[in-house]
């Protein structure tokens, strides 16, 4: 395993220049691509939005002080990051030699490897579906990101009648959330992280810092006001606690009423990458549940500086 002696961060800009002691030959280059939001709980309780996925490349052959293309991606906008390009299909079509570029979610579905550029690719996880059409369902779970250790899990779908949130999906090689119960039912268990711990517990709960859990999924109701999706978590894979995929956000619960009450919002991604949970659903006259906020794309540039890499040589 190389340990790179550097690491640099991008989350936002069209163009960087690479430092004077970038090393062309001892480099790593990762795109993570943003995360979907979710819908809102309307008469149809909202699905959850897709992750995005991630791209890597080791060793780009790229002169240090080269002004470099770059691109990150947002929720809402153009969601791809791309590396040493102008655009995700410029850099498919540079090829991976040249150039990085990870595929962005749309709507429920997560950013496939398939549409990326990279010497490792991975998917970024599907949103699932709100619980049913003017039932009061529960919103869907988002998916979680992709990473460097595997593809983001898919969030899960919210139970009907009064059903609860379904779980927002892991992060980086974790599993998928679970379906919210039907019938005034508790919300889904939010998916593990890639060690197998930190999903968010039913209902509604938060997955566990810097693991890459998912969120759990609120709880439905009648009458009342149902509950709050979970928050996603960061997979805390570069040890600051800042920087990684994340986990999706949870499904808000649906309210079985049409008289007071409401559905409950979808919860946040974690992390970046991730998608956010759909809002609760309603059947008519009370308030509809939000969708959750879903995480934009990252750029990380490891690397051994060019006169340490040239010392350590000669040692």
């Amino acid at each position: 395993m190389t340990v790179y002696l550097k690491q640099l961060f991008f989350t936002s800009g069209t163009s960087i220049t690479l430092p004077t002691d970038w090393n062309p030959y001892c480099n790593l280059v990762e795109c993570y691509a943003s995360g979907a939001s979710g819908t809102s709980g309307t008469g149809t309780a909202g699905s959850g939005g897709g992750g995005g996925a991630y791209a890597a490349t080791s060793n780009l052959n790229v002169a240090a002080g080269t002004a470099v293309n770059i691109g990150i991606g947002t929720p809402g906008g153009v969601t791809d990051t791309w590396f040493n390009a102008t655009s995700l299909a410029n850099a498919i079509a540079n090829g991976v030699s040249v150039s990085v570029g990870a595929k962005g979610a749309a709507g429920t579905t997560g950013g496939a490897s398939a549409a990326s550029i990279g010497q490792t690719v991975f998917s970024g996880g599907n949103g699932g579906s709100g619980g049913g059409s003017g039932v009061g369902g529960g919103g869907g779970g988002g998916g979680g990101a992709a990473g460097p250790n595997g593809n983001g899990a898919n969030g899960a779908n919210g139970g009907s009648s009064g059903g609860g949130g379904g779980g927002g999906g892991g992060a980086n090689g974790g599993t998928a959330g679970s379906n919210g119960n039907n019938s005034n039912g508790a919300g889904g268990a939010g998916g593990n992280g890639r060690g197998g711990s930190g999903g968010g517990s039913p209902s509604g709960g938060n997955a566990t810092a810097n693991l890459g859990g998912g969120g759990a999924g609120g709880n439905g109701v009648t009458n009342a006001l149902a509950g709050n999706g979970g928050r996603g978590a960061l997979d805390n894979v570069y040890g600051d606690g800042t920087h990684g995929p994340g986990g999706g956000g949870a499904g808000g619960g649906g309210d079985n009423s049409s008289t007071t009450g409401g559905g409950g919002a979808g919860g946040n991604g974690g992390g970046y990458g991730s998608g956010s949970g759909g809002g609760g659903g309603i059947i008519s006259g009370s308030s509809v549940g939000s969708p959750g906020t879903a995480q934009p794309g990252l750029l990380v540039l490891s690397y051994t500086p060019w006169q340490s890499d040239a010392l350590l040589s000669f040692m």
